[in-house]
């Protein structure tokens, strides 16, 4: 009976101390009391590719803050040897620090790939399971704007990066390829276009979810929510969005610079020069401050001059 009770305690021993570490690695209390309550502004910088942005997360961007930390996943605490810590052989990777309005560093966001994003805390490295990026951006009076969540346009939709990998990767067949990037501060505007680089990487679209093969990994790419957006459209490669204000010009030249030949759902960006998502047929002229005014039905039996001004997310 001794002998089993000894082998009980070898094969318990090592699991109950398992369990006991598993699951608290951070309280919620601990999460909740990173921010302090009295910090109603915080400073902070991005880090991408080497190049650093240094901006201010306002009272409205701090609630999303501590909101995105309560719903952290934190998978467990990283042991390194001194000196040592994740990511010095990556050559990329992005980071956001924040700091209290008097220069004292609160915590850091690491992200070195999808399956190597980390919650710095007092020097203290804390794995994460399928987190995204602070919900954190640029505002007026910022020093440079920080960089978008990762995101592709797929047949007129925007696909936002969620950090997870497909476990059974990509089951159907291949649906395109990423074929041009724009910068990762701007919003993806041409279908097959991406925010984060990795041209010529290869997605499938199965059942609205997208799959994006990043370093032989499917990362699954989620659509943007499904809402009507306000009327658009693309010219010259830029989208442009209604301000609902009508026009003040009256003595107007009778020249149209253009048309609107084609549509999409009013839930879809614009990806093509000359396209909407109100409809065909409108004619538009360029207005002053780089605006555009369409000639549009404003009710059921009135058209009217509306001005349309650049769309930035």
């Amino acid at each position: 009976m001794k002998r089993w009770n000894a082998v009980l305690c070898a094969v318990l021993l090592p699991v109950l101390l398992v369990s006991a570490s598993c699951g608290t690695v951070l309280s919620k209390d601990k999460l909740l009391e990173i921010i302090p309550e009295d910090i109603n502004t915080l400073n902070a910088s991005h880090f991408i590719y080497a190049e650093e942005r240094n901006f201010t997360v306002s009272p409205g961007m701090l609630e999303n803050l501590h909101e995105w930390l309560l719903e952290l996943d934190v998978e467990r605490k990283e042991k390194f040897k001194d000196g040592e810590y994740p990511g010095q052989t990556i050559d990329g990777g992005e980071s956001y620090d924040f700091r209290t309005p008097d220069g004292m560093t609160l915590f850091s966001f690491q992200d070195l790939g999808p399956d190597e994003r980390y919650l710095v805390l007092d020097g203290e490295w804390y794995r994460l399971r399928g987190a995204s990026s602070p919900p954190v951006q640029e505002h007026e009076g910022s020093e440079s704007p920080a960089a978008r969540r990762p995101m592709v346009m797929v047949d007129g939709a925007l696909y936002l990066d969620t950090g997870r990998e497909s476990p059974m990767g990509a089951s159907a067949a291949i649906s395109g390829e990423i074929c041009s990037s724009t910068g990762v501060t701007e919003l993806p505007t041409e279908n097959g276009q991406s925010n984060f680089g990795f041209v010529g990487s290869r997605y499938v679209l199965e059942d609205e979810t997208l799959y994006v093969n990043m370093d032989g990994k499917w990362i699954i790419f989620e659509q943007e929510a499904q809402q009507d957006k306000p009327p658009m459209l693309m010219v010259d490669g830029i989208l442009y969005r209604s301000t609902g204000r009508g026009s003040a010009v009256h003595n107007r030249c009778g020249t149209l610079d253009g048309e609107i030949t084609s549509s999409v759902d009013g839930a879809k960006l614009p990806a093509e020069n000359g396209q909407s998502n109100f409809g065909t047929g409108f004619g538009y002229q360029f207005g002053s401050n780089d605006t555009i005014e369409v000639y549009m039905p404003e009710g059921e039996d009135c058209f009217r001059w509306i001005i349309f001004e650049p769309y930035s997310k």
